[in-house]
């Protein structure tokens, strides 16, 4: 019966927000991300390391993925645009600096759940661009 109650606040979009639907997203290793609007959506990608690579000019910082496997996701999410307490605070990074092929600048919390490293834009200095480096 305490299933059934949960299951239905998690199909229940207007409850995730809520703490109780973020606890169940993470006891029960839901895919929730899907339900909210990340601003950048990065599947598939492969690493060559245990974590995501973040550069700072010559400096390298590695974001857990939540996985021990060799692919992970990469979402970008502007401030409060997805219920943070369905994911796993890591840190937060401020400066200019590169992930996933994107430059950024400004100041982001950073999560990870299931494979994947979010990041959350607190105080975004610009939007994310696609780096010189990794453009077509």
């Amino acid at each position: 019966m305490r299933k059934g109650f949960f299951n239905a606040v998690y199909d229940d979009d207007a409850q995730k927000r809520t703490s109780v639907w973020a606890e169940w997203a993470k006891l029960k290793r839901k895919s929730w991300i899907g339900r909210f609007e990340p601003r950048i959506a990065l599947q598939g990608l492969r690493l060559k390391s245990d974590g995501l690579p973040i550069e700072f000019g010559t400096g390298i910082m590695l974001a857990p993925t939540g996985s021990r496997d060799n692919i992970a996701n990469f979402y970008v999410f502007d401030s409060g645009a997805f219920n943070v307490e369905a994911a796993e605070f890591v840190t937060s990074i401020g400066g200019c600096f590169s992930c996933a092929g994107y430059d950024f600048a400004g100041v982001y919390g950073v999560y990870r759940y299931r494979g994947s490293v979010i990041f959350e834009a607190w105080e975004a200095e610009q939007e994310p661009t696609l780096s010189l480096e990794h453009a077509v």
